[in-house]
């Protein structure tokens, strides 16, 4: 697994929902490394020998990041620190076993889809356990225990049969299709935002790995800029100086690293950049998708709508709206390859008004598969009446990098 840093597709309004709900393969690739579009994991890195070799090559790093979470341990507990190409460790030869079988298993019982992981089995433990715990089973000495006696009448006379329970039809459930009007309307209203063509945005990123009790959180501040349309831009800068930016300019979808490195999407992980560059997207969702489903739900004791999404050749989201305002508080997206699947919850919190709609000035990203894992966003200063210079989503170009070899992988 690398340890290389970098920052996740994270953005700031609520207006461009995917930016915040879908830290996608393609952006993720800035973080370890990863080789242009179009190259395998077995193309970019040395000694992959399992079904990994045949990944998109930013996928390799977030699932070996997957991989560590589903068994609670770090990078060295496979790998060779310094040189993670080496086989020197059991463990390693041991998770590429593991890799296949979990691969057939998908196979032979689920037609592929990856159903069964790591985390399947493991929860959190480099040892799952095989064996029932005894504390969790009742011993009933002399076998199983007699059933109860039926609760007592007047003068010890067997009681009287409970009535039926009254049977009530369970709520309507209102259509996506209102969950959806509401939703603008609560922004702000279709009318007041069309009338907003382009947004700057300053704030403040904290982030955390897997243990955030023993991590320290980190900060960089960020910029973000949009542009009716479907253009953005967001440029990250850390406290020592490097900077790291990502965006959409109309067609591609690109993450230029702390090196300079620049690197494209394609596939899936494009179509998701393209929807999350619509600056229209809370009044284009419908659109969106072409099925949904709707159901109730509580978050934080609150009543919520859960409208889930199918999209052509992704899988489906899970929009959670508040029954009472409804905005959006949650968005749930799922990364998935053919051995690990892992979600992407983004909560949208403290709604503000500016220039007559609503964002959420605090948004928190919990990423299974990212590096940060634990990510929230403090929206200092939205500015929707600056004309922003278009020069700002132009594509940079990739600065040359000195030879090396690739990274190692399972």
């Amino acid at each position: 697994m690398s340890r290389a840093g970098g920052w996740t597709r994270i953005a700031g309004m609520v207006f461009v929902l995917a930016i915040l709900g879908m830290m996608t393969p393609a952006l993720r690739a800035q973080q370890g490394g990863a080789a242009a579009a179009g190259r395998t994991a077995g193309d970019a890195n040395k000694n992959v020998t399992t079904a990994l070799k045949d990944l998109p090559a930013d996928q390799l790093v977030p699932t070996m990041r997957f991989f560590a979470y589903s068994l609670g341990v770090e990078c060295e507990f496979c790998h060779v620190d310094g040189d993670d190409s080496k086989d020197d460790k059991d463990t390693k030869k041991t998770a590429r076993a593991m890799i296949n079988m979990e691969i057939a298993i998908n196979k032979d019982n689920f037609m592929s889809r990856t159903q069964v992981t790591c985390y399947t089995c493991h929860q959190g433990a480099n040892q799952p356990r095989a064996l029932t715990p005894i504390e969790s089973t009742k011993i009933i000495p002399g076998g199983t225990a007699p059933p109860p006696p039926p609760p007592a009448g007047r003068g010890g006379a067997p009681a009287a049969p409970a009535a039926p329970a009254v049977q009530t039809a369970a709520p309507a459930m209102p259509t996506a299709d209102a969950i959806l009007a509401k939703y603008a309307q609560a922004l702000g209203g279709e009318q007041a935002l069309r009338k907003i063509t382009g947004r700057s945005i300053t704030g403040v990123r904290d982030t955390a790995g897997r243990n955030t009790q023993d991590v320290p959180w980190q900060q960089v501040t960020f910029e973000l800029y949009e542009k009716a349309p479907n253009l953005r831009t967001m440029i990250a800068k850390t406290p020592n100086g490097q900077t790291t930016a990502t965006g959409f300019d109309g067609s591609s979808s690109w993450a230029q690293n702390a090196n300079g490195v620049v690197n494209e999407a394609n596939g899936i992980a494009l179509a998701r950049a393209k929807r999350a560059a619509d600056f229209y997207e809370p009044l284009d969702l419908k659109q969106e998708y072409t099925q949904t489903r709707v159901r109730a739900d509580k978050i934080d004791g609150r009543d919520v709508y859960v409208l889930v999404g199918a999209l052509d050749g992704d899988t489906p989201e899970r929009l959670s709206f508040d029954k009472e305002s409804g905005l959006l508080v949650r968005r749930v997206a799922m990364s998935q390859n053919v051995v690990a699947a892992g979600p992407t919850q983004t909560d949208y919190l403290d709604y503000r008004d500016a220039n007559g709609v609503k964002y959420p000035s605090t948004i928190k990203v919990y990423d299974v598969m990212g590096n940060p894992m634990y990510t929230v966003l403090h929206l200092n200063k939205v500015d929707f009446s600056t004309p922003v210079d278009a020069g700002k989503f132009t594509k940079p170009e990739s600065k040359p990098q000195p030879g090396r070899g690739g990274r190692g992988g399972q």
